[in-house]
């Protein structure tokens, strides 16, 4: 089992889709964010739709022990994430890996939709509060509660309740986590549909993403 730490990784390079808010070749690159047979590994991503927009380009990169990736609302980000050798660039294929994906909600201007697909399993929570479909190592979870800036979780192995501007959150209810094998790369899509007709130009919202978590060791 490959485990990442995003708290120790580096962004090297931040132009996912060309939309900044670095320069040069379209990606991000988070350089560092684990090993395998004691080689450093990193991970590139990319988009591959050329109509994604950020809200906040530099929103995306890290957020404390995890990856981050904005989306302007209206707009969605169709991404596949690549693991390479620190030194030779080439993709390497991991034995086994967790992805976690966390607070999964809404804000006044826009929601958030996730897909992610090609895993071996899913680690669902009690009572989970997003609507969610999951068929054949394929999920599609929409938000379905109002969250806040102030109740993001700041550790994925620590999912807790945080209370925050008048809100109560069960950080966990909002996550879930897949595991993955014998794979050089993984695709996420997120799009972030809008809630009312007009909204502000930098109007956003982040996908959150680790590796383990609380919810991991649910994955059989």
């Amino acid at each position: 089992m490959v485990v990442f730490n995003f708290e120790n990784a580096e962004v090297t390079h931040n132009n996912l889709g060309g939309v900044g808010p670095g320069d040069g070749d379209e990606y991000v690159m988070y350089k560092g964010i684990g090993s395998f047979n004691g080689d450093p590994i990193d991970m590139k991503v990319v988009t591959h739709n050329s109509d994604y927009q950020a809200g906040k380009p530099y929103k995306t990169g890290l957020e404390g022990k995890s990856g981050q990736i904005n989306v302007k609302i209206g707009s969605v980000a169709n991404m596949t994430f690549t693991f390479l050798d620190d030194v030779t660039q080439q993709p390497v294929t991991l034995p086994a890996f967790y992805i976690t994906i966390f607070d999964l909600d809404w804000g006044p201007a826009g929601n958030e939709v996730v897909e992610v697909k090609g895993y071996e399993s899913l680690a669902l929570p009690l009572d989970p509060e997003f609507d969610y479909e999951e068929a054949n190592g394929s999920i599609k979870a929409t938000s379905t509660m109002q969250g806040n800036a102030c109740d993001n979780p700041t550790d994925p192995e620590d999912l807790g309740i945080v209370t925050c501007k008048g809100l109560t959150v069960d950080t966990k209810r909002r996550s879930f986590s897949v595991l993955f094998r014998h794979q050089s790369s993984f695709d996420i899509t997120f799009s972030a549909p809008a809630k009312k007709d007009e909204v502000k130009p930098d109007s956003g919202r982040n996908l959150q993403f680790a590796g383990t978590s609380a919810l991991s060791d649910q994955c059989s």
